[in-house]
């Protein structure tokens, strides 16, 4: 199979030193002396197999499969000397015994790791994708200083196998200790975002999709390098994520959502944003913003996944203070490119604190081209002194007016 031995070609190397750090070298280390150990109880089964793990190690498998075999005569469970005589079998030409030992030691011990990572080599080669990580895994669980290395050959896997993926999707499904790290291993290799979002889609309908956090990695990256259209086509395979041509929490009511399409805060000296209990109605949310007129840092932030076509953006609000005129103003740009502004909302000035919610709206077309991404912004707009406004915002949402939009 061209894919496979493209895989072996072009990471067996690094993969190999990792493979045989794991088998024989970390293993004879857990005991500086094993053949002290001998000395001091030479009828011991434990200490028979360190010997052979040694031995092995020193690249002699005669003398570690005879070894072994006395501590298996000793103790026929020892899981440490059924691995080192099915490697010192496949050393020797036997090739399916040795999988059988192998295979033993590692159903029997979830702990062994050198014969977990033997079988992750082996069961890759006979394309058994589900096995090889399943070993994978019972390695990656217990010893974090292994991800680099998976990481690495799970990466190489994902690009030349096309089968690999969905085995990969099922064992990521339980939410392993290590998925979290190797989804953001994954999205920041240079082709790593298509493989990434194939995995959200495969583990949408399962235990644990993609929690917010692993979303907002992708999501952004996404946005950053400006693949507005792979947002808005992704964000329609998602429901999850929700409507698309609206806004997400318009209500205010804090809902958690991945960044960058819920709401996101900028902090700064001369501003204060904050969702708060709305006190002229009960049991109701709203979003307050206390600006000191000044300062020139953004509020408040949302992107949009907008088809091309005609809306209505419309909410409500209201002040505790008097409201100079266009201090403060909601806008909605394109993302990237020119940052056409399609639509502005200011409220309206009033030389009084305006106590009861008002409504407002404004008409905008997204246009077919250019325009694939959007940001919907609460900014300031900076005076030449400080004159501190308290505005209040609420029930925000983009509805389609006519046209188009979808």
């Amino acid at each position: 199979m061209p894919a496979r031995k493209w895989i072996w070609g072009g990471v067996a190397v690094g993969f190999g030193v990792f493979l045989a750090w794991q088998i024989v070298v970390q293993a004879a280390l857990q005991v500086s002396e094993p053949t002290t150990a001998l000395r001091l109880a030479p009828h011991s089964g434990n200490a028979l197999a360190r010997v052979a793990e040694a031995e092995l190690a020193a690249g002699h498998p005669a003398a570690a499969e005879r070894l072994a075999r006395q501590a298996l005569l000793v103790g026929p469970h020892n899981v440490r000397a059924i691995r080192v005589l099915g490697i010192s079998r496949e050393q020797l030409g036997d090739p399916e015994v040795a999988d059988e030992l192998v295979t033993a030691a590692g159903n029997m011990s979830l702990r062994d790791g050198p014969a977990h990572t033997w079988l992750v080599e082996k069961r890759l080669k006979q394309g058994e994708y589900r096995s090889a990580l399943a070993h994978a895994d019972a390695v990656m669980r217990r010893k974090p200083q292994t991800w680099p290395a998976y990481f690495t050959l799970l990466h190489a896997l994902i690009k030349e196998e096309p089968r690999f993926l969905p085995a990969l999707a099922e064992r990521l499904a339980p939410n392993p200790r290590w998925r979290k790290r190797y989804l953001a291993s994954l999205n920041g290799e240079p082709e790593g975002m298509t493989s990434t979002i194939a995995l959200a889609i495969m583990l949408q309908g399962s235990e644990h999709p993609f929690s917010d956090e692993e979303m907002s990695t992708l999501l952004s990256r996404l946005v950053q390098e400006g693949h507005f259209k792979a947002v808005a086509t992704f964000r329609q395979q998602i429901p999850s994520l929700g409507p698309v041509a609206n806004i997400r929490d318009g209500a205010f009511e804090g809902s958690s959502g991945p960044a960058p399409i819920r709401w996101q805060f900028e902090l700064g000296e001369g501003a204060l944003v904050e969702i708060l209990p709305d006190e002229t109605r009960p049991n109701q949310t709203a979003l307050r913003v206390e600006y000191d007129g000044f300062a020139s840092h953004g509020l408040v932030s949302q992107y949009e996944s907008l088809p091309p076509g005609q809306y209505t953006l419309e909410g409500q609000w209201r002040s505790e203070t008097p409201v100079p005129k266009d201090r403060i103003a909601w806008a909605l740009t394109c993302a990237g490119g020119k940052q056409v502004v399609l639509a502005k909302s200011s409220p309206s000035p009033a030389a009084e604190p305006v106590e009861a919610w008002q409504a407002f709206s404004i008409d905008f077309e997204v246009p077919d081209s250019d325009c694939e991404g959007q940001w919907l912004r609460l900014s300031p707009q900076p005076g030449s002194r400080r004159n501190t406004v308290v505005v209040w915002y609420d029930g925000l949402r983009i509805r389609p007016s006519k046209g188009r939009a979808q």
